[in-house]
């Protein structure tokens, strides 16, 4: 079953196509989010989305939750994880937010 997205795009089956057929239906949005997933940094993977740029380069965005103690490595983990996206599945721009899976006890105030 195929489910129209907000953007314009349709998922289903795991892969997701373009309505107009701006991305190629092989590009398995669900696998590249396992595969960040599978890192041992990373603790979960959510809100991606996909979409093609000028001259048929593909484009993604991703949230990515790691631990509080592991904040501080967030440029290395966006560099990481981009190169991996580009080798694995061809991606020319990945756009990766880091979000704080533990931190909520720590933002907040203090009794």
């Amino acid at each position: 079953m195929q489910e129209s997205c907000e953007s314009g795009y349709v998922r289903g089956g795991g892969r997701s196509k373009r309505a107009d057929g701006g991305v190629p239906y092989e590009l398995d949005l669900d696998a590249m989010q396992r595969r960040l997933a599978e890192q041992s940094d990373i603790h979960a993977v959510h809100d991606a989305h996909v979409w093609s740029m000028s001259g048929g380069r593909i484009a993604t965005s991703f949230h990515v939750l790691v631990s509080e103690a592991m904040l501080g490595m967030s440029p290395q983990i966006v560099v990481r994880l981009k190169q991996l996206l580009h080798d694995e599945f061809s991606v020319d721009h990945t756009t990766i937010e880091i979000e704080c899976d533990d931190c909520e006890s720590a933002c907040e105030p203090a009794s």
